[in-house]
């Protein structure tokens, strides 16, 4: 759910089941991105190091590092991208929009997937 989508900041909130699929490791050039995790846990893989981080937790991603969440038990995380770059029309495109419209929000947004 997208709770703010200004130049400066993007909020969602986000939550997941057990077991979940990751996303693909990707890295943002532009921005920052970050977590803090509600209820639950969020294992994170930030460049080469694996971290748990339980409620209460904060996670920030600096541009440039590789980086992708998995979901070892029920989790519910705020999402923030600062600046924004995107993010906000991003999420609307995998709620609302067909693959094409996806594939043209993200190459919007600044996300590269890294293999």
């Amino acid at each position: 759910m997208l709770l703010a989508d200004v130049e400066e900041i993007a909020i969602s909130e986000a939550s997941s089941d057990a077991g979940r699929p990751s996303p693909p490791r990707h890295v943002h050039r532009r921005h920052v991105e970050s977590f803090y995790v509600l209820e639950g846990e969020l294992a994170l893989t930030v460049g080469d190091h694996q971290l748990r981080a339980g409620s209460g937790s904060w996670a920030q991603v600096p541009p440039g590092v590789p980086h992708s969440c998995s979901f070892p038990e029920p989790v519910r995380f705020l999402n923030l991208h600062t600046p924004s770059c995107g993010f906000g029309a991003f999420l609307l495109a995998l709620d609302d929009a067909g693959d094409d419209e996806v594939a043209a929000a993200r190459a919007d947004f600044d996300q590269q997937p890294v293999d």
